[in-house]
């Protein structure tokens, strides 16, 4: 159920009648594909309506077996998460009756200890979404309302400290706590030492630029441009980003064995570094240089071609050794190289983002189920094996489908995604 709602919204921009008309299919094809959209709308609506009738709007998750509720924010997250979805899926009710649970009755827990990242990107960004696209001020001010809440342990970073063993003053880090206490406003590490991670502290310069330019609040954007400066500072080896980063001032944590990745707690982190590029209108080329940067530190490192197939995956550098190892959520690299290739037209990147997603769309279509197992080693002769059998309802794959759809018109694109609806389905 988590990401049920978010691989939805991917999958029905695919099959929309609008895009079908763009492409002049033939009758035939045009009723195909309007029978899908509608098969997926009514998913949605299935799984709302149960989050709706057995969880609950004040809760995350539906438990649909035990038609209970799961809290694992206590955020209403699916609720959030699901705003977009049901605006372009044009559940106008359904959507309107969010818009007032939220307007009226939703309250912001103070006992709460949250995660920074999983806030802003699920709460705080499904409601600016619902703001892109419906217009609604109740969405993006009750964002910032949120955001302010979870700076607080940010702000509380800003007063010089004396630090005991070199006897001089300094400020804190440039880098956000993982985990914030609302009711104090106090910041709390999650991994057992002060550190924080890749992807923690670089996945919401987007909704806080967005916050800054509709909320006409500088605050929010000088945070998010403080540590994309902090982190050009530190030119990693390779143009790669070690996983970990000591809250204190901000520098790699290499007491932990050095991981290079884009996979699990790095995956968002070079994402971001292109979308926001994108969203300053192209003019921040600073952003530019260190996608490019890190883009070229992949290809360099990290990419390489299984056997027999020949086809290229993304391995992991863990203390300087090769992992060939891929998690389901380093699909999301092949759409943001189409994304890229978009923008600036560069061929190369293109042809490596569907290599690449065809790799991923045979973590499905070789699954007896037809789903994508979490994490696969690439073995020689072999392929891939699923290391962990595990499907949790990611939706890069889905989303890196939707890009390069949009990007080449091929309809192999919208098929592979109707394959992997119809076994989530089973």
């Amino acid at each position: 159920m988590r990401y049920l709602l978010i691989n939805t919204i991917a999958l029905i921009l695919f099959v929309l009648p609008s895009n079908a008309s763009k492409l002049n299919e033939n009758e035939s094809e045009r009723i195909k594909w309007e029978d899908r959209t509608e098969s997926i709308r009514q998913s949605m609506k299935h799984a709302w309506n149960g989050y709706k009738q057995y969880a609950g709007f004040e809760n995350d998750e539906l438990k649909p077996i035990s038609k209970g509720y799961y809290n694992w924010m206590g955020m209403s997250v699916s609720l959030f998460s699901s705003l977009d979805t049901l605006y372009i899926m044009d559940f106008k009710e359904e959507f309107e009756e969010a818009r007032s649970w939220i307007a009226n009755d939703f309250v912001m827990r103070r006992d709460l200890n949250v995660s920074f990242f999983e806030t802003n990107i699920r709460v705080i960004g499904g409601l600016l979404g619902a703001h892109a696209l419906s217009g609604d001020e109740v969405f993006v001010k009750t964002a910032g309302k949120i955001a302010d809440r979870l700076m607080m342990g940010w702000e509380k970073r800003e007063e010089e400290i004396y630090n005991k063993d070199t006897g001089k003053k300094k400020k804190r880090g440039n880098l956000p706590f993982p985990s914030i206490d609302l009711s104090s406003g106090e910041g709390y590490p999650t991994w057992g030492r002060p550190v924080t991670t890749l992807a923690e502290l670089g996945s919401f310069g987007l909704e806080f630029n967005y916050l800054s330019h509709h909320l006409n609040d500088s605050r929010y954007k000088e945070m998010a441009d403080r540590v994309m400066d902090h982190m050009d500072s530190l030119n990693p080896d390779h143009g790669l980003y070690p996983l970990h980063y000591n809250l204190e001032d901000g520098s790699i944590a290499y007491f932990y064995l050095s991981s290079l990745t884009v996979g699990a707690s790095a995956d968002s982190f070079y994402e971001y570094i292109l979308k926001q590029w994108i969203q300053t209108g192209k003019s921040d080329f600073s952003l530019r240089k260190l996608y490019e940067e890190s883009r070229n530190a992949i290809y360099s490192n990290l990419i390489f071609t299984s056997s027999p197939s020949g086809d290229l995956y993304l391995a992991e550098i863990t203390g300087g050794e090769i992992v060939h190892e891929m998690d389901h959520l380093a699909c999301f690299l092949p759409g943001m190289l189409a994304l890229g290739a978009h923008e600036d037209g560069h061929d190369k990147d293109l042809k490596i983002a569907e290599r690449l997603m065809e790799t991923c769309f045979n973590l499905y279509s070789c699954s007896p189920s037809g789903l994508a197992a979490d994490r696969v080693m690439f073995i020689p002769g072999y392929d891939f094996v699923a290391k962990n059998k595990g499907y949790f309802l990611r939706p890069e794959a889905v989303e890196s489908l939707f890009i390069l759809y949009r990007k080449t018109k091929k309809n192999i694109y919208r098929e592979w995604a109707w394959q992997i609806f119809r076994a989530i389905e089973r």
